[in-house]
């Protein structure tokens, strides 16, 4: 009986000690999951900044379709020094499928199909909302999003540029 006894006070004090040091031992961090954010614009009033580490672009969108796609053109200038501004077009189409092959692009979404808005090295998931406003979805960490009023040719990129690369995770 004594025996029995110790065995069960042994086991009580292992016990305790054990929970007694768990509580000061390391544990490891989660980093909680990141999910894309997103902005509503209006199509018609105002212009798209989007802005990374590697260059900002400006989008505005010109024309609807009947199939439920937009028009859009963009201004593109790479934060590298003497970069040149590019310009471009592209549509955006709720309907469209996807190419077998997708675009490679630096940041943001991948580019892979006509739900993307893809101005020089950034891509931005698209939804259509309504016949008059949208939505873009993006990572905030990667890209900031900005709905600026004004004249879309006048509009100097430099002013929007990510300072200090991409923000702490």
């Amino acid at each position: 009986m004594a025996i029995r006894m110790l065995f069960v006070l042994t086991l009580a004090a292992t016990l305790s000690l054990h929970s007694a040091f768990a509580e000061d031992a390391p544990r490891a961090v989660k980093k909680p999951r990141r999910s894309l954010v997103s902005t509503q614009f209006h199509y018609t009033s105002g212009n798209l900044i989007a802005s990374t580490k590697e260059g900002t672009a400006a989008v505005r969108f010109v024309r609807s379709d009947d199939d439920g796609s937009f028009d859009y053109e963009f201004r593109y200038r790479p934060s590298a020094p003497g970069g040149k501004e590019r310009t471009g077009t592209g549509t955006v189409s709720p309907v469209a499928r996807k190419p077998a092959e997708p675009r490679a692009v630096k940041s943001g979404y991948s580019g892979e199909g006509k739900d993307d808005i893809v101005a020089g090295d950034i891509a931005l998931p698209w939804g259509k909302g309504t016949d008059e406003w949208g939505w873009v979805h993006y990572m905030p960490e990667d890209v900031t999003v900005q709905i600026v009023f004004g004249d879309y040719d006048k509009l100097d990129l430099a002013r929007f540029q990510r300072q200090g690369g991409a923000a702490a995770e």
